[in-house]
Formats: structure tokens, C-alpha cells, sequence
């Protein structure tokens, strides 16, 4: 999937004998990869935050002094502007972003899931 990432202009996705997705690869994964994810630890002087409110934000967990927060679009920028605002200068972010397998993952789980 990388070298297809890499050298493709265009790609088809086929599952059950179709064609269910066709585009660029960045197409493919902004539409299909299922968002970026940002992880770092808080704090435990931080205040609460509410990031829920930052646009592109899909969902927001804490776990074991950890947020993960999952979204789309910019939704980074906005991030880490509540960060700055609420005074946490310093925290190590670490990012995720889906590739082209997470999209094809996602497009043939989604299309075997229609056909019993």
C-alpha cells in the first residue's frame, strides 16, 4: 500500500466483485482513513479542557493521565491553540495519521459488512 501511496494518481478500491471507492490516494484517506489521531500526557497541574469545542474534533478520551483526541481537518491548529490557552507549553504531542491501508481496511470492512 505505501508504494501505491507513493506512485499512484489515481486508484480504484473493488470489494464483492465492484468498484466501491476510485481516487487520488490522498482522496482515499482524507475521505476514508478515519481521521488523525493526537496523543499526550496531561499534566496533572492542567486544567480541565474542553476540546470537544475545537472544530474537526470527533472525539476526545482520557486514559491513565493520557488524551487522545481524534478528528479531521484542521482540527490540529485548534488544538493546540487550547493547549497554549490553557497554559500547557510543553506537552510532547505525538500524531497519527491513517495511510492508505487504514482507508482500504476501512472500505472493505465496510463493504463486507453490506453483503451477508
Amino acid at each position: 500500500m505505501d508504494e501505491a501511496q507513493r506512485l499512484c494518481d489515481r486508484l480504484a478500491v473493488a470489494a464483492g466483485g465492484r468498484v466501491i471507492a476510485h481516487g487520488t490516494p490522498a482522496h482515499l484517506v482524507n475521505t476514508y482513513g478515519g481521521g488523525t489521531r493526537l496523543r499526550f500526557d496531561i499534566p496533572i497541574s492542567a486544567r480541565p479542557l474542553d476540546l470537544m469545542r475545537v472544530p474537526g474534533v470527533l472525539a476526545v478520551t482520557t486514559h491513565d493521565g493520557q488524551m487522545e483526541i481524534h478528528g479531521t481537518g484542521a482540527f490540529l491548529i485548534g488544538v493546540g491553540h487550547a493547549l497554549h490557552e490553557c497554559g500547557l507549553y510543553d506537552v510532547e504531542l505525538t500524531i497519527e495519521q491513517p495511510g492508505l491501508e487504514e482507508a482500504y481496511m476501512n472500505l472493505v470492512g465496510d463493504a463486507t459488512k453490506e453483503d451477508p
